[in-house]
């Protein structure tokens, strides 16, 4: 789950592309698409537009539950 960065940093975005190679989905939280958003729906995840205190609590439900 990626929440709320640019993906301006060189090590959070070789972190992602290794997820994507792998088909690791993840989840991507932001109010603005950014580097990671392709890497996430290139590999079975998704973006999910919004703030992370808005959306965040919804989907830690949905894994606790």
């Amino acid at each position: 789950i990626v929440v709320g960065t640019a993906g301006a940093t060189n090590l959070p975005m070789q972190v992602g592309a290794i997820f994507a190679r792998r088909n690791v989905p993840s989840i991507v939280i932001d109010l603005e698409e950014n580097p990671f958003t392709e890497l996430a729906e290139s590999s079975g995840g998704s973006f999910e537009r919004g703030r992370a205190g808005d959306l965040l609590p919804a989907l830690v439900s949905a894994f606790v539950d």
